[in-house]
């Protein structure tokens, strides 16, 4: 599959494996799911849902303020990886929930991973990561071995 870019406002995106988006990918309330092989040009972003990169790699940011991001099978992010602060309105959410982001084995993000707010950070061992930035540290995170923490 090739496109210029994915967008919805109440839906989830899959990109099956080798897809190539010369553009961005962006949800409002949706799942984000991106596969082996597939590459995306710009940024890839949600507001809430979650975000899973799956041997993928992403030219731009990764950005979300609700959902949960996983990375795994050596994901690859070249921008920053983005946790923005909720805005005051919840959509009847509950705003304490934090946002759980897996950065898994053989996987990178080049840029910083900026946390507006707190989350539940695990990072691999093998993992290569730019500086936490914000919220919270790199001594925040929670490092594992394995495939899962």
């Amino acid at each position: 599959v090739k496109a210029r870019s994915l967008t919805t406002v109440n839906g989830s995106i899959n990109v099956g494996e080798n897809g190539v988006i010369e553009g961005d990918v962006s949800a409002v309330n949706g799942r984000i799911a991106i596969r082996n092989g597939s590459t995306i040009s710009d940024d890839v972003g949600n507001v809430n849902g979650q975000i899973g990169l799956e041997g993928a790699e992403i030219g731009g940011d990764l950005t979300t303020v609700n959902g949960d991001i996983e990375l795994s099978d050596g994901a690859v992010v070249k921008g920053d990886l983005v946790v923005e602060k909720p805005s005051n309105w919840k959509w009847g959410k509950d705003k304490s929930r934090k946002p759980r982001i897996v950065i898994g084995p053989g996987c990178r993000v080049d840029g910083e991973i900026r946390l507006e707010r707190k989350v539940d950070l695990f990072i691999s061992e093998s993992a290569e990561v730019g500086e936490v930035t914000g919220e919270m540290s790199i001594d925040d995170a929670v490092r594992f071995s394995g495939e899962r923490p």
